[in-house]
């Protein structure tokens, strides 16, 4: 059996990007360093079975607030909503046109600002993972002028973790959808 693999890593591209941008336009009001360092892996683990992961280190950090200080964006503080450590993975199967498919995600601790008070202040959201499951099945395959039709069942958040993207908006519950599709 052949495996195959792909491994991309992308360092400090933000930060050389907001480089270039201040390099090109002077009249920047504030910095942010923003390191980062990305991996993504795909292996195909068996004949009908893959397995795709995607995990990211982030390091941010605010060097000047221009005339924009506030609790939002203060000079040393990270930026906000944005986690340390966040990726997932997915293991696929497929069988005679199926596709069966599992994908656990990841996003770590993070900053943000709660503004229910005054004045607003710094919050730490805890961290969060939700698993979806996911399955297309070929209901009728499509001949001649007869259209192929699949039916689609997509599950997300399937065991109801409770977290928030942002301070004081829930994120989404479990959520189910059923669709179809035809190919020609």
């Amino acid at each position: 059996m052949k495996r195959e693999g792909l491994l991309f890593e992308d360092f400090d591209k933000d930060a050389q990007l907001a480089e270039r941008q201040e390099q090109f336009n002077g009249n920047v009001r504030g910095r942010c360093v923003v390191l980062n360092r990305v991996i993504i892996v795909g292996v195909p683990v068996a004949p009908r079975v893959a397995l795709n992961a995607h995990w990211t280190w982030l390091h941010t950090e605010v060097t000047d607030t221009g005339t924009a200080s506030s609790v939002t964006f203060a000079e040393g503080a990270t930026l906000i909503r944005r986690p340390a450590a966040s990726g997932g993975a997915t293991v696929s199967y497929r069988w005679q046109g199926a596709t069966l498919a599992a994908t656990a995600t990841h996003v770590g601790e993070r900053d943000d600002v709660d503004f229910s008070g005054f004045p607003a202040s710094r919050v730490i959201l805890p961290g969060y993972t939700t698993m979806d499951l996911g399955l297309d099945f070929p209901l009728h395959r499509g001949a001649g002028r007869s259209p192929g039709v699949d039916l689609t069942v997509r599950g997300e958040n399937v065991f109801d973790a409770g977290y928030q993207q942002t301070v004081g908006y829930p994120g989404r519950a479990r959520t189910w959808y059923v669709g179809g599709s035809l190919r020609y």
